[in-house]
């Protein structure tokens, strides 16, 4: 059990027997966020010894930092600490009344005199814990208002420049020069007030230091003040600091270990410094300790689902969370939802930046927090101010938002054009078609966005699909191959590699590991899906931080029990017979069908001559009286500028008495209705350029026709 004073300096007061043990029960609750309870315990204190200072000091900064009760605050200071010998910490307690519940008239006036004050405690006490949490909290708040801001030189917007539009850019995280360049309407409707002329963003670094200065000096002398360390934690948001916010989070919890923000912190820290699997731990372990009321608020997904996933959340908010999840995770290989982590980590982040924004609102649901959810942090952002107002846009890619801090109160709202008082409908015009009323719109009807690349390992993923009909009822194998790229590295790197479909709310996989050594690497894997549309992933997963692969894929699982029916034709690199074959049929270049071994080839181009190694399966032929079942095999190569459609061009090219066009073309009779073909395409005669490689499968009993088709270049 820890005994610490509050906001004190000087000596530390013995406590009296009769109201030691509330105190220090006092101290215990207040640290665990149990505030209500912590006065309650110091009251009944007070009640058993009036003369408890150190009783009376905590009491009275629960009601300012803690429960936003300044009448009770000042009660306390006045009827229990005024007349206390120790000055030193009454004026501490006036210090953190004054700062934290400022007059309604000249604010900025205020401010200086508070701050000076501050420095006045630290020339007596240079640990006074009040007057650098103060001076700290101060030089953060002039940090955000410097952080992000332009410089006009015009008197007014009417008169601006391009020269002047073309100084108002966004300031990109970490110093980015791939600035976008953020339009304002010159004579808009709303930019008629005369310009303020505001400082550089580059000269906030100085209250950005001055700001850890005076917060890490808080956190030294009050380790276990959780009031501390969310300022501090704002601070390297604002900054976009993960790295340092992480490290701070660190200390944090190592003071504060069953602190659900300090893991919070933590979280956001590690999953935008590239350390998803530090983040989900953070996470999860932050959702455990977390009150109901905001676990809550984290599990509500409801602000960034469209409409009708919105009806569908609110029927069964549990169930409809789990599925949407599962659909929304970019990499199934991992043991974490990338998706799910962003969104953690964008609430904590809107929080950190808005959530004192409004009394009682968090965050995430303030106007400018929403956009973080749904969009992510933006990459630009910049701020400028009128003599009245002050104005902040979020640039992203695509699109950007505009807020409006009116009589700059601190409080950002969705801009709104003004339309009374317009000079003419020409203005008014403007004003409704400018990217102001686009951003709404798009707000709207896009609930949210995600672009996750893996901290920039991602790389394009080289992968082909194949269909046949599988030897269970009904049902089709999918097979699907990737290509792991060379990795370049001194040792064999053991890479996983996966293909996941989901289809009717279940989850198919196959998950591989091999060894990648001194070139490239084709895996292929084998599912059982259900005809239908399905959606997936095929993905390759590399450790530390070398590149990994992954793509969402939309597929259509063929029905196979149409009569005939043929499967997809492979081009591959090589198709053998396993019949007396030495080939190792557990090498993961290849896969097996019916018998034989096919190589899948990645890349569609083949120099002109080289033979063409393809594979389909024939099914459901038309069995005769004589219990034969006999067909036709057709092989086209269609040069692709000349193709009107596979059936149009197989029809025309046929017809030729030359048999010009037709590659291959031979009858069948077997004993059974499907059969496995292998053949070799001949390209002697074909010249450079893009072909259609396509099969035409004849049942010779029903005179039907079935088509299977690959595009293939010729060198």
């Amino acid at each position: 059990m820890i005994w610490l004073p509050a906001v004190t300096s000087g000596q530390v007061q013995s406590p009296p027997d009769s109201g030691a043990n509330l105190y220090r029960e006092a101290v215990e609750q207040r640290h665990l966020g149990h505030s209500v309870e912590a006065a309650s315990l110091l009251e009944q204190s007070l009640r058993d010894s009036s003369e408890f200072v150190d009783a009376s000091v905590l009491l009275a900064e629960i009601y300012i930092r803690d429960l936003n009760n300044p009448t009770a605050a000042e009660h306390v200071m006045k009827e229990r600490l005024r007349s206390t010998a120790d000055r030193g910490r009454y004026e501490s307690l006036d210090l953190l009344h004054r700062f934290h519940f400022p007059p309604a008239l000249l604010p900025n006036l205020h401010k200086v005199r508070i701050a000076r004050t501050a420095r006045k405690l630290l020339e007596t006490d240079s640990t006074n814990f009040a007057a650098h949490t103060v001076l700290g909290a101060l030089a953060l708040e002039r940090y955000v208002s410097l952080k992000d801001a332009v410089n006009i030189s015009s008197n007014d917007l009417g008169d601006i420049t391009d020269e002047d539009i073309s100084a108002i850019e966004p300031v990109f995280a970490g110093g980015s020069s791939n600035r976008t360049k953020v339009q304002y309407e010159s004579r808009g409707i709303g930019f008629e007030n005369q310009i303020t002329t505001v400082e550089k963003a580059a000269f906030s670094g100085e209250h950005f230091d001055r700001a850890r200065h005076h917060l890490d000096a808080a956190v030294q002398q009050r380790p276990m003040d959780s009031h501390t360390y969310t300022s501090f934690a704002r601070l390297f948001a604002e900054a976009r600091d993960f790295s340092g916010l992480d490290s701070l989070a660190q200390i944090m919890l190592r003071n504060r270990p069953a602190d659900a923000n300090g893991y919070l912190y933590a979280g956001l820290g590690q999953y935008y410094t590239g350390k998803p699997r530090e983040a989900a731990r953070s996470f999860a372990r932050a959702l455990q300790l977390m009150d109901p009321a905001t676990k809550a608020e984290y599990l509500n997904i409801a602000g960034i689902l469209n409409e009708q996933q919105r009806s569908f959340f609110e029927q069964d908010p549990s169930g409809f969370s789990s599925t949407f999840w599962l659909f929304s995770d970019p990499r199934y290989l991992t043991g974490y939802n990338e998706r799910r982590l962003e969104h953690y980590a964008r609430m904590v982040y809107s929080d950190l930046r808005f959530g004192q924004m409004f009394s009682g609102m968090w965050g995430w649901n303030t106007e400018p927090g929403q956009v973080i959810v749904r969009y992510g942090i933006p990459p630009g952002e910049s701020t400028f101010s009128t003599n009245l107002d002050s104005y902040h846009t979020m640039t992203y890619p695509e699109f950007g938002f505009r807020f409006m801090d009116l009589a700059k109160a601190g409080k950002l709202t969705f801009y709104s054009p003004k339309a009374s008082g317009a000079p003419n409908f020409e203005a008014i015009r403007r004003a409704w078609n400018d990217d102001t009323i686009r951003s709404a719109e798009y707000f709207r009807e896009q609930p949210q966005v995600s672009r996750y690349d893996a901290f920039a390992r991602r790389v394009a993923v080289t992968q082909a699909q194949y269909y046949f009909k599988s030897e269970t009822g009904g049902k089709t194998d999918l097979v699907a191959s990737v290509e792991i790229p060379y990795m370049n590295t001194d040792a064999p790197v053991d890479v996983d590699t996966g293909l996941f479909i989901l289809q009717n709310g279940n989850v198919s996989r196959s998950i591989r590991q091999v060894s990648l050594d001194e070139e490239s690497l084709i895996v292929s894997h084998s599912l059982k899906l259900q005809p239908g549309t399905a959606t997936g992933s095929i993905e390759f997963d590399t450790p530390g931080d070398l590149p990994v692969g992954f793509e969402t894929i939309t597929i259509d699982v063929p029905d196979y029990s149409k009569s005939p029916s043929v499967s997809s034709l492979v081009v591959a690199e090589l198709v053998e017979e396993l019949s007396g074959s030495s080939i190792d049929t557990r090498s993961v270049t290849g896969f097996t069908r019916s018998d034989h071994w096919i190589a899948p080839r990645m890349s569609s181009v083949f120099l002109r001559g080289a033979p063409l190694y393809t594979y389909f399966e024939v099914y459901n032929l038309g069995k005769s009286i004589r219990g034969e079942y006999k067909y036709r095999v057709e092989a086209f190569l269609i040069d692709d500028k000349k193709n009107r459609g596979i059936d149009k061009t197989i029809r025309r090219l046929s017809r030729r008495r030359s048999g010009r066009g037709v590659a291959v073309a031979f009858d069948r009779s077997i004993n059974s209705s499907s059969e496995p073909v292998y053949l070799v395409v001949d390209t002697t005669d074909n010249g450079p350029g893009r072909y259609i490689l396509a099969i035409r499968i004849t049942d010779l009993l029903t005179d039907e026709s079935v088509y299977s088709a690959a595009a293939v270049e010729l060198l």
